[in-house]
């Protein structure tokens, strides 16, 4: 059984795969992770300015006059 192995060819063929495995490699996944109340305080987030935030809870009361009430669209 091993005079049918080459084990020069063996490893050479093993070098190539794993040097492509390397340079193809795999895209890192990005983790969208949208802040709640439980876990406010488990996370650093970063926008796409770089920017570093952390967000912080704080309970108020809507307002009755729906002019005081603000939409704050989502960064893109």
């Amino acid at each position: 059984m091993l005079k049918l192995i080459s084990f020069p060819i063996l490893l050479i063929s093993f070098a190539i795969g794993m040097f492509f495995v390397y340079i193809m490699g795999v895209e890192p996944k990005i983790i969208h992770i949208y802040p709640s109340p439980d876990t406010i305080n488990r996370y650093i987030l970063q926008d796409k300015a770089n920017n570093c935030f952390k967000y912080e809870k704080e309970v108020i009361e809507c307002p009755d006059d729906e002019d005081e009430i603000f939409q704050i669209p989502i960064q893109e």
